[in-house]
């Protein structure tokens, strides 16, 4: 899903000036300033008990592929291995490749000025007027922010109880539903995707047409209903 996104995103014809339209270019260069990361591709590439490779570069994309691999030999069909293994061997070489991931995929929401928002509300506050109640989904705990004055031709896109991005420059947020869904009880807070495994495809291509268009419908792509995967369950 994130690389067919992104593949889209950089073949606009408006790549340059569209938030997302970098991500591809980011996520499919060859870097050499990750030495974390590349130490890590390096041990995994040819497989967990496969002879380390002799890369001098790799892509963000190249990572994400075989840690797949490195997770289903590990943890999936493969087994478990011993805590020797976690622990002296991989534990060393997972801690810095996550912290610079965690740097390098910073951006991949859009600008640095990107909020990542949960839509609480929408009020009619006059006859073309609408009130979007936010907070917005940041450190420990979500913090409330002024509410968003639209008029109601925007606002139609928008329901309450979604999470949505606010790009630089925009007026109105993008939702996220039914890909990132965020819920919360009054001891603690959880963020976290709610999606079936076989409808990734289609939420794909759901989700490129919305953020294309710069439209969104108010219902689920057609195989994740099918698959019993309502906007409430997810």
């Amino acid at each position: 899903m994130l690389r067919e996104l992104a593949r889209h995103f950089g073949q606009r014809p408006d790549a340059a000036a569209h938030p997302l339209g970098q991500v591809w270019q980011h996520l499919d260069t060859k870097r050499r300033d990750l030495p974390g990361v590349l130490a890590l591709f390096r041990r995994i590439k040819n497989g967990i008990d496969g002879e380390p490779g002799g890369d001098e570069s790799c892509s963000l994309l190249d990572v994400f592929d075989k840690l797949v691999q490195y997770r289903n030999g590990v943890f999936g069909h493969g087994g478990p291995r011993f805590a020797s293994f976690y622990a002296e061997e991989m534990g060393p070489l997972l801690l810095p490749a996550v912290t610079e991931l965690a740097g390098a995929c910073a951006d991949l929401l859009g600008p640095a000025e990107t909020r990542l928002l949960y839509v609480t509300e929408l009020r009619t506050v006059a006859a073309d007027q609408v009130e979007v109640g936010l907070r917005e989904l940041t450190g420990l705990r979500a913090e409330r922010m002024a509410p968003l004055l639209l008029t109601k031709e925007p606002a139609v896109v928008l329901l309450p109880n979604r999470v949505a991005l606010l790009w630089p420059g925009r007026v109105v947020p993008s939702r996220l539903d039914p890909l990132l869904h965020y819920r919360e009880n009054e001891t603690a807070e959880d963020r976290g995707f709610g999606m079936a495994r076989n409808t990734i495809d289609v939420a794909a291509r759901w989700a490129i047409g919305n953020f294309a268009h710069g439209t969104v419908t108010t219902s689920p792509p057609p195989r994740v209903a099918s698959a019993g995967m309502t906007e409430s369950a997810l």
